[in-house]
């Protein structure tokens, strides 16, 4: 299941804000994305350092869904206190809170808490979901990309 924000932005829960993707870019709904230099939008490599956040909506690229043309992206930002659910390499257990990961894409493209990443880690874990299989997570504060 693709990463989701805990609260949904119609609630005011988080921060939701739309960025302009870099061409031939290609990611799946729930993408870890993080802005580039130039600043444009690009999915996080293995272990990224930062994250933006996770994407909204899949992204294939030569569609635009602007009229100026260019590929536009809406992104649900990591921000301090912002929690995603997401699944993971495994399922989740009761020992998981309070615990860091990593994160990485799992060979269909969706982003998951990876349970055997405890070094390079990217993501608290406040609570489970045993029911669901899902791990209700925060991005670490050093590894959150300010937000312009």
């Amino acid at each position: 299941m693709p990463a989701f924000p805990a609260t949904p932005a119609i609630y005011g829960g988080h921060s939701v804000r739309q960025y302009i993707v870099k061409a031939a870019e290609d990611w799946k709904l729930g993408a870890a994305v993080v802005l580039d230099a130039t600043p444009e939008l690009v999915e996080c490599g293995t272990d990224p350092a930062l994250i933006l956040g996770f994407a909204s909506e899949a992204v294939t690229s030569g569609v635009s869904k602007d009229p100026e043309g260019a590929l536009k992206c809406l992104v649900n930002v990591a921000s301090e206190g912002q929690k995603f659910w997401m699944s993971g390499s495994s399922n989740p257990a009761i020992t998981d809170v309070n615990v860091s990961y990593g994160i990485i894409a799992d060979a269909n493209g969706i982003w998951i808490v990876d349970k055997t990443e405890t070094v390079a880690t990217r993501v608290y874990v406040h609570q489970v979901d045993l029911t669901r299989n899902l791990f209700l997570v925060s991005v670490l504060a050093a590894n959150r990309q300010a937000a312009p």
